[in-house]
């Protein structure tokens, strides 16, 4: 065995005899331990810090400790280092309650235990409980955690009592069985020389757990329910009204509720749990309660003991008819069996098939309860907890669980950002796989079908609103995942919570439009299904739909060709859609004999089925289909344009353009289409659509990086479109009136404003700084209600910090940008001797970015339209800015062109 594995080993021998005792494991106590150099030491044990295999404490001297070993013990996943042992030991702190040591807990007694916290919190003192179930079923186990949980929560005080009476061992002396539960008073019978309290005033403020509570012959359930009613109790004797006592009640019967009780006795009880027999636990279960009886006798005999996996599987497998107590019984036979053996032949204790009763054998001598040769052995340690030995086999409900148990210790180790997004698609898509063709579960509380219906409407809403179209599998996969995942609870530590956080955050980063679609199905799945979201589902979300190949977008113009013909229309469509590489284009082939109001109803089914947000633009081929618009049904709030004798040529033109992004008045102002073709354009009788529009003085490019971060910050059930448009366009009087004549335009937001009359502008630099928040809530309460403006502002707060909306805007490092600009800005000032006022600063963080990128592209710029008369004042500003902006053209090692240099003189001049 080489140096590094032996130190590996005995490091790990040392975590788990001696805990994280500090003084055992440093390289100098290693190195004396192993005659080897310090030097040497270090060396491989930082290897192996690196290799995701031991955990590193950065304090001195340094101190190692085994990973595994760590994380076993103490159920839980660790970092590769830590800064102290403190710190250590906080991250091993797993809060847990109660009931988390149930086997069960997230599987078959999953909606036991919900019902039961759901008791515990009830106001006025909670909910009596009854327990049903077969003997064994460990009803007693449960409620004794019951109890342990309220007191956990601070529900019940510490000192609360917690009393456990068996109502069968009085059944034939009803008298002596309602004296224990009441008391009695002097004289109340032949006996009775004193006062005795009975177990309700031992147990107030605690818990009373009557366990066969079917023994209780009528009058006893009558007193009982008379306590329920009206919180008094009286003992036997008693000829006042009785006192009040805080008890919580706690029932448990194995007999049929029906049968056995008063009906006024159970419908005052409206939590009845019913509690499954071994038969009715899962697989892992089974195997987990043996692995636990053995780990107890592990424990008790304070030695290691192996035991033989057919074994486990036999047990595992067998049916019980006294359930876990009989189970139990034969763990702890097998194991006296094979203590006894041991001491003969003085060997490691090893339990094996020959140690189980033998009444257990003799019950499968028909049977073939094991499968296979397998011989080897489970060796169980003193230091062993349950969760480490079992914690690889995850039940399947727990698959989401174990996927993401991966991920994290995926994100721990040395390899490319690409490597580990591959990898963590990878698991995704394994589990996808694993959610729709595995066993479906059957504890969620909301039923699947339910889920599917719920979210087949949301999807629909979210590509109406995203204009996307998901592949038809989409709906299915997250009714599965939601439906698992509402039984899963896992409590993530602070440090798995914020590795999933960096990885979402990581994959979002350069897609504003992914992290919109995520925050939308977050808040469906949060407000409309009740399901608390976690950072698990963020990152679920994130990378199912960043690898699904046939999520396209879908462009909010839509064209559509009509012509006559066998397949004229679709013949050009499928031409142009290979040439620009994506479906832009519709086609519609029509018999020579149509006639326009058959044309109509096509086209009417068409709009009912697409997202025409921005606008139709259809080709047509003939006079007979220009006036086609005249059968279309419903409310129309788009603009129709209509371009006549359909070409090749034409049909790509328009598809580029849309492709491009283009809006729709620049589309039907294209000079090869005005200059070859007929066009008209029809706009809405009435204006429908609300709209925001974003610009910027350089172009559409930024224009459209601040659309995403408002339509980011906008809830996508608002009735609001966010359209980005080029400053100059929006400068000229025809694109203004065709703008007012398709939307109700609520307001431009951008680094300059275009000066449409009537319509408030909002500089970038405001809503960054909060200067205009009265304006944009006062926009806002056109189309929001209060709630909806407030999670607006929380979110435009978030996104547009000025370092966020530079990195949105580039690839470049915010601070960096905004570090030199500043010292160009400092340069100017001292150049020209003048200040410059926080909007123009802000301005040139935000364009000064960009221009960099450009350059760093070679994409300058090429044309400058001249908005201020250069007079000599001008020309000296021009000249100052050159000078003190070569600070940028040295650090980036670019060259600013006079367009460019152009920009940013009309930005100093415009704010001066």
């Amino acid at each position: 065995m080489s140096i590094k594995l032996e130190l590996l080993s005995a490091i790990r021998g040392l975590t788990a005899e001696h805990g994280i005792v500090t003084q055992l494991t440093t390289a100098e106590s290693l190195a004396q331990q192993f005659s080897v150099q310090r030097n040497t030491v270090s060396h491989y044990l930082n290897q192996l810090v690196k290799e995701n295999r031991i955990i590193k404490i950065n304090t001195r001297p340094v101190i190692f400790f085994d990973k595994e070993t760590l994380e076993k013990q103490h159920q839980c996943l660790l970092a590769n280092e830590y800064a102290s042992i403190a710190e250590l030991e906080s991250a091993m702190t797993v809060k847990q309650d109660a009931f988390s040591r149930v086997i069960g807990v997230e599987d078959s007694l999953y909606r036991q235990i919900r019902q039961l916290k759901s008791a515990a919190f009830y106001p006025g003192g909670g909910l009596p409980v009854l327990l049903t179930g077969p003997t064994g079923s460990g009803k007693s186990f449960l409620a004794r955690n019951y109890y342990q949980y309220c007191v956990d929560k601070g529900i019940l005080k510490k000192e609360s009592h917690f009393i456990h009476f068996n109502c069968a061992e009085y059944a034939d002396n009803p008298e002596l069985l309602a004296s224990s539960l009441f008391g009695y008073k002097r004289g109340a019978f032949t006996g009775a020389t004193q006062d005795k309290t009975g177990l309700f005033d031992e147990a107030d403020q605690g818990m009373l757990f009557l366990d066969e509570v079917h023994r209780l012959d009528s009058k006893g359930q009558e007193k009982l329910f008379g306590y329920l009613d009206n919180g008094l109790i009286s003992p036997i004797g008693e000829t006042k009204k009785g006192h009040p006592v805080a008890v919580r009640l706690v029932f448990a019967t194995t007999e049929d509720i029906q049968s056995n009780f008063l009906k006024t006795f159970i419908r005052r009880i409206p939590v009845q749990i019913e509690i499954p027999s071994l038969d009715n636990r899962t697989n892992l279960e089974k195997k987990q309660l043996v692995l636990h009886f053995y780990l107890q006798q592990v424990k008790k005999v304070k030695q290691t003991i192996n035991i033989s996996r057919q074994v486990i599987s036999l047990l595992s497998a067998q049916k019980f008819e006294s359930n876990v107590g009989q189970l139990q019984n034969s763990v702890i036979l097998s194991v006296a069996n094979a203590l006894a053996r041991s001491v003969r032949t003085k060997q490691v204790i090893t339990v094996r098939l020959s140690d189980l009763p033998q009444t257990l054998l003799q019950l499968n001598l028909n049977q073939q309860p094991i499968t296979g040769p397998d011989t080897s052995t489970i060796c169980l340690k003193v230091t062993d907890s349950l969760y480490g030995i079992t914690h690889h086999a995850e039940s399947e409900r727990n698959q989401i669980k174990t996927t993401f148990s991966r991920i994290i210790q995926l994100a721990r180790t040395k390899i490319t950002n690409e490597e580990r997004l591959k990898t963590c698609q990878d698991e995704i898509a394994t589990l996808c796989d694993y959610l729709v063709f595995g066993k479906v579960d059957k504890n969620g509380d909301l039923p699947l079908n339910f889920l599917k219906n719920l979210l087949a409407g949301e999807i629909q809403m979210i590509e109406q609103k995203l204009g996307m179209q998901f592949n038809g599998n989409t709906v299915v996969l997250l009714a599965h995942y939601f439906y698992n995942k509402q039984s899963l609870h896992w409590g993530l530590t602070n440090h798995e919570r914020d590795i999933l956080k960096e990885l979402t955050q990581a994959v979002q980063n350069e897609d504003t439009q992914l992290q919109s679609l995520v925050t939308t199905l977050l808040t469906i799945a949060e407000q409309n299904i009740n399901l608390p979201v976690d950072a698990i589902d963020a990152l679920f979300l994130t990378l199912y739909f960043k690898q699904i190949t046939n999520i396209s977008k879908v462009e909010r113009i839509r064209c559509l060709v009509l012509a006559h013909g066998y397949s004229t229309a679709s013949s050009m469509a499928n031409v142009v859609n290979k040439m620009v590489g994506s479906q832009v284009v519709d086609a519609f082939d029509m018999p020579i004999d149509i006639s326009p109001q058959q044309i109509g109803e096509q086209i009417n089914q068409y709009l009912s089925d697409k997202n025409v947000s921005g606008g139709l633009i259809m080709l047509v081929d003939m006079g007979s289909l220009e006036d086609v618009h005249r059968y279309i049904k419903g409310y129309i709030d788009f603009p129709i344009g209509i371009i006549n004798s359909v070409s090749t040529q034409s049909v790509l033109t328009v598809a580029s353009e849309i492709q491009q992004k283009n809006d729709f008045e620049l589309i039907m102002q294209d000079p090869q289409l005005q200059i070859t073709q007929q066009v008209k354009v029809l706009y809405p009788s009435e204006v429908h659509k609300n709209v925001i529009i974003t610009c910027c003085l350089t172009g559409i490019g930024t224009a459209k990086q601040i659309k995403a971060l408002l339509e980011e910050s906008m809830p996508l059930e608002l009735d609001l479109v966010i359209n980005a448009y080029e400053y100059a366009r929006l400068c000229e009087v025809e694109q203004q009136t065709a703008l007012l004549k398709t939307y109700n335009v609520l307001a431009v937001i951008g680094t300059i404003d275009p000066e449409i009359t009537g319509i408030p502008y909002i500089s970038l630099e405001n809503l960054i700084n909060g200067t205009q928040t009265d304006v944009f809530n006062q926009v806002l309460q056109q189309v929001a209600k209060p709630a909806q403006i407030q999670r607006i502002g929380e979110n435009i707060l978030r996104n547009f910090s000025i370092e966020r909306v530079i990195n949105s805007l580039t690839i470049l490092d915010a601070r960096m940008v905004m570090a030199n600009v500043d010292q160009a800005l400092s340069n100017y000032c001292q150049i020209s001797q003048s200040t410059l006022s926080n909007q123009t600063r802000m301005a040139l963080y935000v364009h000064v970015s960009c221009l960099i990128e450009r350059l760093i592209r070679n994409e300058p710029i090429t044309s400058y339209a001249v908005t201020t008369a250069f007079d000599s004042e001008a020309t000296v500003i021009y000249h100052n800015i050159q000078k003190a902006f070569s600070v940028v053209e040295q650090i980036y090692s670019v060259k600013i062109p006079d367009t460019e240099l152009g920009y940013i003189f009309d930005i100093v001049v415009a704010n001066h």
